[in-house]
């Protein structure tokens, strides 16, 4: 039955002094989405710029944004929505698009775009290996 359910999803990163409002238009722009402020339903509620596209539910926010530091940087997610997948097995296939939106915002926006490492994505959760 898996096989029947496929989802997909992204994960991409940007180092760069700018303000987040900006950089949701910029996205926005790129993706033919609008952000608005709002809070993340992934990770604890942050305040993050919220849309959504091809059936993705869409959030940008900056990681570090609990420690309160300014390091302007930013992670951009992509999610099935939970309307969509909200009856799917646990098992389903999963099928990142991290590549394909890297490049599209390395192409379209900043060359500075990039997929975060394991370790990265891990020491953002507070979780050290």
């Amino acid at each position: 039955m898996s096989e029947d359910y496929q989802s997909i999803g992204f994960q991409v990163r940007i180092q760069q002094q700018i303000n987040i409002e900006e950089l949701a238009n910029r996205i926005g722009k790129i993706l033919g989405c609008i952000f608005t402020p709002g809070y993340s339903e992934r990770f604890d509620s942050d305040s993050a710029y919220l849309s959504n596209c091809l059936g993705l539910s869409l959030e940008l926010l900056s990681p570090d944004i609990s420690d309160n530091s300014s390091s302007g940087k930013f992670a951009l997610f992509g999610f099935v929505n939970k309307e969509v997948s909200i009856n799917w097995p646990l098992n389903h296939q999963y099928t990142s698009i991290s590549l394909y939106i890297l490049r599209l915002l390395q192409n379209l926006d900043n060359e500075n775009w990039y997929i975060p490492t394991k370790d990265e994505i891990l020491s953002e959760a507070g979780i050290d290996e």
